[in-house]
């Protein structure tokens, strides 16, 4: 299931309507980073200064945030535990990820997951019968040292039919953005040393492991790290390949996936920007050790503003929780008035996940406007 193409198809395709029509019909996710503990320290994580953090978003607030999208009357489709750290350790009281999804899907959510566990034991029947997807990150792969290889799994209640993969390819040793906040975050990574340098031969050849013990997994995406150029993307996929061939490994069960590359990262539309409308984040407003960190969680109006500077910026605030249905309904009311929910904002961005869709949402704009 990829959410992505389904919105940028769906906008490539859009034909009539007004854009009320437009932005009600479009495919919208919830994506909450609700858990800013995690037990990895991947190289290429764009929530570095998070992922220890230990905070988790109260569950009154989890609630209160999908009981207020519902009432902004845009249908949004999908909830997703996804990001900022690793959903599966989601801790409330005695509330956890298993009352994240049965609460989601009984207000009408489709739930999804994206996670680095090997663990899935905890997921109790209900609330994997209630689990839309779950997709792995297979980055244990790259721990070194690992007695299992990073390749054993117990799925426990989750159907295999509901499961698929993903896989970042990474070179620390290739010329990558040269962010303000690298080097610091390095420095205070103290758990990068367990992890290999780059995604060698025998790391490609766990990922074909896992797909040969596990058979069932299709359709695991295989992308090269997010701050690569597209040349140096493109060489990490072509060791992939070869590396396939060399294995004599189908290759048709992976999404090769270069889209996401730097080099197709800018936007320059800005001006016609939906994305945080159709994919609202919600998400602690501070990165760990920020003085001025109060505790307080947020909507941000753009769930990819990380890759920036691999932190959160203030900037991005979209409104907090007990402000979304006012917030929203201006938002609605700006972009069906002016062709952007947005009045400033974008123009601070510079790096653009979402790029190809709002090159297509502009053209939507552009005809919506003759």
């Amino acid at each position: 299931m990829n959410r992505h193409n389904k919105q940028t198809d769906f906008i490539y395709n859009y034909k009539e309507g007004t854009r009320l029509d437009f932005i009600k019909r479009i495919p919208k996710t919830l994506y909450f980073g609700a858990s800013s503990i995690c037990q990895q320290s991947c190289l290429f994580c764009h929530s570095k200064d998070l992922r220890h953090k230990g905070q988790h978003l109260p569950f009154n607030d989890y609630i209160k945030t999908l009981d207020s999208f519902k009432k902004i009357g845009l249908e949004y489709e999908f909830c997703a535990l996804a990001g900022g750290g690793e959903p599966m350790l989601y801790k409330d009281g005695n509330k956890d990820i298993n009352d994240q999804i049965i609460s989601a899907y009984d207000r009408g959510y489709k739930v999804f997951i994206i996670s680095a566990e090997n663990d899935y034991s905890r997921i109790t029947k209900e609330a994997a019968d209630k689990l839309h997807n779950l997709r792995i990150s297979f980055t244990r792969i790259n721990e070194k040292g690992n007695k299992d290889k990073g390749t054993e799994y117990n799925f426990g209640n989750i159907s295999t039919e509901k499961i698929c993969g993903s896989y970042i390819m990474y070179d620390e040793t290739l010329p990558k953005y040269d962010f303000e906040i690298e080097k610091s975050l390095k420095e205070k990574n103290k758990r990068e040393w367990m992890y290999e340098e780059k995604t060698t031969n025998e790391i490609i050849d766990k990922i074909f492991e896992i797909h040969e013990k596990y058979s069932f997994l299709k359709n695991t995406r295989i992308s090269p790290d997010y701050f690569l150029t597209k040349e140096n993307g493109d060489k990490l996929i072509k060791k992939f390949k070869y590396r396939a061939i060399y294995r004599k490994f189908d290759i048709s069960r992976f999404e090769i996936d270069t889209s996401y590359t730097r080099d197709n990262r800018f936007t320059p539309y800005r001006e016609s920007c939906i994305e945080g409308i159709v994919n609202p984040t919600i998400h602690p407003k501070f990165a760990d050790g920020d003085k001025n960190d109060d505790g307080s969680w947020i909507v941000s109006w753009c769930r990819q503003h990380v890759f920036n500077k691999k932190t959160f910026d203030t900037r991005y605030e979209n409104c907090k929780i007990n402000e979304i249905e006012d917030k929203f309904k201006t938002l609605i009311d700006l972009y069906i008035k002016t062709g952007t929910p947005h009045n400033d904002a974008p123009k601070i961005c510079s790096m653009c996940c979402a790029a190809k869709m709002q090159e297509a949402a502009h053209k939507v704009y552009k005809k919506l406007n003759e």
